[in-house]
């Protein structure tokens, strides 16, 4: 099976997402593999298919066959998100009596028998990869499914983040959503270091004052040392295209840091930055505990009370100005303030946490 890294550094080519897939598929054994994401208005923004099938067979079973899919119709009988697709009681004569294998499958001279795979949800829609065998091949054992379910949570995640860096707007805040669930840091950069992006662990990381930190929207480090190691592992990458660099602090802590060069886009990021992400500490811990927001939340209301205002805050975060807006309205519903001065006041009386306790 394709390790983790591997899978989230695929996302953004699609030959390299597809190939992971079929790593997936050959693991089981399996003959081919489609994997597809319906948003909640009913249409299909995410395809990856094996190259098993002509692209007008696909384009059939979307456009017309899909409700008629007895595998499909077995999945949402008992729907799992992020756990691997068990079909092996569907019994043959539902299969074969199907609208889809009677007009569609049969008559292509496909043979599709048995399909596993894996079950995908977020909050715009939901989706699945199956993983198929034709008559000619034996069901999937349980260690089999056993093996999928194993790797279905990362696949699924993978292809709802792969779904929506497809789209635009949409796309963006559900990659959000998404990496924003994942316990790693994890940070889009420019070459000289500037942040295009960073998800929930990696806000709370930079928020807290610690080894790595943001200044004017460019990552820097506590130290120069720290600093002068960092530049360098990002020059050296351009050149690597994969890299990393152990970031030592002046109080004897380190981080580790993978760094990954992504395709070339104008005006794009073109360095992903990942770490191990400790628990958060600090404001944006009491944040969260006392008020109950976000780690985006959290991020937004510190950005406030470090003195920058909203035109300001989402230059930095690479978000709209009405979203931030938004952000600091239900910033100031849960802290009960009524005023932006308020919020500042109150983030300025928070204790400091440090490592022993409140410093």
């Amino acid at each position: 099976m394709p390790g983790k890294d591997r899978l989230f550094d695929s996302l953004l080519d699609d030959e390299a997402f597809a190939a992971v897939l079929a790593d997936v598929t050959r693991a089981v054994g399996a003959r081919s593999f489609l994997g597809g994401f319906t948003n909640l208005d009913g249409s299909v923004s995410m395809l990856v298919s094996s190259g098993f099938w002509p692209d007008g067979l696909i384009e059939a079973y979307y456009g017309g066959y899909c409700d008629s899919d007895p595998w499909t119709a077995r999945l949402l009988s008992d729907w799992k998100p992020f756990r691997a697709i068990d079909t092996r009681d569907l019994p043959e004569r539902e299969i074969e009596g199907s609208e889809l294998c009677e007009d569609l499958l049969r008559p292509m001279g496909d043979d599709t028998r048995f399909v596993t795979g894996v079950a995908v949800e977020d909050r715009f829609g939901i989706g699945s990869l199956g993983i198929h065998r034709g008559a000619d091949q034996r069901d999937f054992s349980d260690e089999e499914i056993a093996l999928i379910d194993r790797v279905a949570p990362d696949v699924a995640r993978a292809m709802a983040i792969r779904c929506r860096l497809q789209g635009s707007e949409r796309a963006i805040l559900a990659r959000d959503e998404t990496l924003h669930t994942m316990r790693d840091g994890i940070m889009l950069l420019t070459a000289d270091g500037r942040i295009r992006y960073s998800n929930a662990a990696a806000e709370a990381f930079l928020c807290d004052g610690g080894l790595l930190r943001s200044r004017a929207g460019v990552l820097v480090t506590s130290n120069r040392k720290a600093d002068a190691d960092l530049r360098a592992a990002l020059a050296r990458v351009t050149e690597t295209r994969v890299g990393g660099v152990r970031l030592a602090g002046a109080d004897g802590s380190s981080l580790d840091v993978s760094l990954l060069l992504l395709p070339a886009r104008a005006g794009a990021a073109r360095i992903m930055l990942t770490f191990a992400a400790a628990p958060p500490v600090g404001r944006a811990r009491l944040l969260r505990e006392l008020y109950g927001l976000s780690p985006t939340e959290a991020a937004v209301a510190l950005l406030l009370a470090d003195g920058l205002d909203p035109a300001d805050i989402a230059e930095q975060r690479q978000t709209s100005r009405h979203t931030v807006r938004a952000q600091l309205r239900a910033i100031a519903l849960k802290m009960e303030c009524a005023r932006q001065i308020d919020i500042v006041r109150r983030i300025a009386a928070l204790p400091r946490l440090g490592g022993s306790g409140i410093s």
